[in-house]
């Protein structure tokens, strides 16, 4: 932790944050993270890399993104929560979309969703789909 910069950092005002920043040599970024958008020591604890790259942040220099992501994970390392609710809060994504987790690569595990044997359906050994009429012309019904 910086000299100047003192207590946990969920203790951390506006000023805490303008002068760890100035302590990292990021103090050209002050202005827009301290001045303009207020950002204490939970806030602080709050921001991820993709909220550094789009506005209303935006930063343009990826070595600077790159150092501050750093920087804020070697603060969150050793954070100690005071209570679950302040642990929920500062740990949940707030990204706006989730990532889908990978389908298993193996054939084997496919084989319920995937038939290889035959593009006909009567030949499968299953029943066809339900297929609504008169939505494909070469469609059996």
């Amino acid at each position: 932790m910086p000299p100047n910069v003192t207590g946990p950092v969920l203790n951390w005002t506006i000023a805490d944050v303008r002068a760890w920043l100035t302590e990292l040599g990021m103090a050209r970024y002050t202005k827009i993270i301290c001045d303009q958008h207020k950002i204490d020591g939970p806030a602080l604890l709050m921001i991820q890399e993709q909220d550094l790259r789009r506005p209303p942040l935006q930063l343009e220099v990826l070595g600077d993104i790159k150092h501050l992501v750093f920087h804020l994970n070697t603060l969150k390392f050793g954070l100690v929560y005071p209570d679950p609710k302040t642990k929920y809060c500062l740990t949940q994504s707030t990204s706006s979309y989730t990532i889908a987790a990978p389908r298993d690569a193996s054939p084997l595990k496919w084989s319920d969703t995937l038939d290889l044997s035959s593009s006909d359906d009567s030949s499968s050994g299953r029943d066809p789909p339900h297929r609504l009429p008169g939505l494909c012309a070469s469609c059996k019904p």
